[in-house]
């Protein structure tokens, strides 16, 4: 019995030092596969951060710009249909991004999902895609925040009668060197609340967020009280200032046409995001509540102020429109066009900085879909393994934050260049508008193959279903068949030739970030499919 006893005592401790050489084996393994144990980052987005930031951000100085001239640049696309479509795809794009995200809750945007809900090398190719269009899309949208502020400036100085206003305003909106300057202190705000922790970010977000909500309600109900008519601009615009917008030809314009849609939608549906949680996706509190709030909720605050302020404007001046956006030689803009009724009135001053509490609020949100893909590309060892750096003291991937504000100011010097040589910074955007709507594309492919290409993932999310089909699937089928059609009809402006090379030569970087970190990781015998078989450290 002894005997026996003593073999038994020899057996377990022998069984015992081998799990315990598996288990050490087993965490070796884990360190060569992921750069760190953990991520670094920390759980601080709140309620009403997650609430706020797809809204207050979407309605930005791209909705400012682009919001009441969809119609003049698609003859035919209709404001309130045009959005009303727009936001009858969104909310199936927001249905599907919220199981991804309770899914893979992970920060690092679409790269996660696209990576290990679709194929290692489309997440690769969205993650750099990520990095690099971002930075170009912030850069010249702060260029653009500032010029639709300046004409703001000249409404106010004209119904005011303060030439020097009108002079400056003039001089904001055109001289290269004010217009930078103005563009990269927006840029550099951002970058600082973008240091400065999520949860320092919450609140810039949340305050600024409403303030920016707010103003362009405003402008929205100021627009919907009071139809523009030759006497309200005269008022402030001067006698004689309604003339070439009675002149303009709106006979293509005026009658809604379907055959404008489809190119419309790269810019209808391309500029809605109720998904813009999804970098910070892995620093969200209470997942469970928060991500479909700020998803589904996004979606309808997102819905609400494009259709009404789309009501607004087309309602304030009918088949005016056209003329006032095209012709009128005010800056097209909502604070904009509400400045023009209230004229001398104070009031003015509020609305007309709609696009510079939008740039501002907009800068450091940017970043994060910058920071967060290249952390955790460097995560995964797919892009070099210092950006998996994050700061001791705010939790943020701090390398990259450099990377994000060198690149975007670089791109307002591109800008200011392309001021002086053609006169706008559109060039500037290049194939951004295109790349935007491809990823969204693609997310909506991940969601129709994650219940049966990750069932265990798709399980994570709820495994909801509706009449036994998978809710995701449906979300992404609707969505991403709108997006596809939306690719589909899109036509390349022909006077900006690079626009389509600026696509290609994003998409090939990734792919050769893939090729070389790919060979570069099997040289140290780690495996792609160990890689995104399994989702990152916390």
């Amino acid at each position: 019995m002894l005997l026996l006893a003593h073999h038994g005592e020899r057996f377990t401790s022998i069984r015992r030092e081998r799990e315990k050489l598996e288990k050490n084996a087993m965490g070796e393994e884990q360190k060569l596969l992921f750069v760190r144990e953990s991520s670094g980052l920390v759980k601080e987005v709140g309620t009403g951060f997650a609430l706020l930031l797809p809204i207050a951000l979407t309605l930005g100085p791209w909705f400012h710009f682009f919001g009441p001239q969809v119609s003049t640049w698609y003859a035919g696309a209709h404001l309130v249909p045009m959005y009303a479509i727009g936001s009858g795809i969104v909310f199936f794009e927001a249905i599907s991004l919220m199981c991804l995200m309770l899914a893979m809750p992970r920060s690092g945007a679409s790269y996660h999902f696209t990576g290990r809900g679709l194929s290692p090398i489309f997440g690769v190719m969205e993650g750099w895609r990520s990095v690099i269009t971002n930075p170009v899309f912030r850069g010249t949208g702060s260029f653009f925040a500032v010029q639709i502020f300046a004409g703001g400036l000249v409404v106010v100085g004209t119904a005011t009668g303060n030439t020097a206003l009108v002079d400056g305003a003039n001089a904001l909106g055109s001289d290269p060197i004010l217009l930078f300057v103005a563009a990269a202190i927006m840029i550099f705000i951002g970058f600082i609340f973008s240091y400065l922790s999520v949860k320092w970010l919450g609140w810039f977000v949340i305050i600024l967020g409403i303030i920016n909500i707010v103003a362009l309600l405003v402008a929205d109900l100021i627009m919907l009280a009071t139809p523009i008519t030759q006497s309200v601009w005269e008022s402030t615009m001067g006698s004689g200032s309604w003339a070439p917008i009675a002149a303009f030809d709106n006979t293509n314009y005026v009658n809604f046409d379907w055959a404008a849609v489809g190119p419309a939608l790269i810019l209808t549906v391309g500029g809605m995001w109720p998904y813009l949680i999804m970098p910070v996706a892995g620093e969200v509190a209470q997942p469970s509540r928060n991500i479909p709030l700020s998803n589904v909720g996004g979606w309808a605050g997102i819905a609400f102020f494009f259709l009404l302020s789309a009501f607004a404007v087309e309602s304030s001046m009918g088949e005016y429109l056209y003329g006032i956006n095209a012709a009128s030689g005010v800056f097209p803009g909502f604070g904009n066009y509400a400045a023009v009724i209230l004229g001398a009135n104070p009031l003015a001053w509020f609305v007309i900085l709609c696009p510079i509490y939008a740039s501002v609020l907009d800068s450091p949100s940017n970043a994060l879909w910058v920071t967060r893909p290249m952390h955790s590309m460097a995560m995964d060892r797919f892009c070099p393994e210092a950006f998996a750096s994050v700061h001791p003291k705010y939790h943020v991937p701090h390398i990259t934050l450099y990377f994000w504000l060198i690149l975007s100011l670089g791109t307002v010097a591109i800008a200011t260049i392309l001021v002086v040589t053609t006169g706008t910074a559109l060039g500037a955007l290049i194939g951004v508008a295109f790349t935007y709507v491809f990823i969204r594309w693609q997310m909506a492919l991940a969601a129709v193959s994650l219940p049966y290409y990750r069932p265990t993932l798709w399980e994570r999310s709820g495994a909801w279903k509706f009449l036994g089909i998978p809710l995701i699937g449906i979300g992404g089928l609707v969505s991403g068949a709108a997006f596809f059609y939306a690719l589909i009809a899109y036509t390349p402006d022909p006077t900006v030739a690079y626009e389509v090379w600026f696509t290609v030569v994003v998409y090939l970087i990734g792919q050769l970030a893939y090729m070389y970190y790919g060979a570069k990781n099997k040289a140290k015998g780690i495996e792609m499919s160990a890689i995104f078989g399994q989702l990152p450290p916390e």
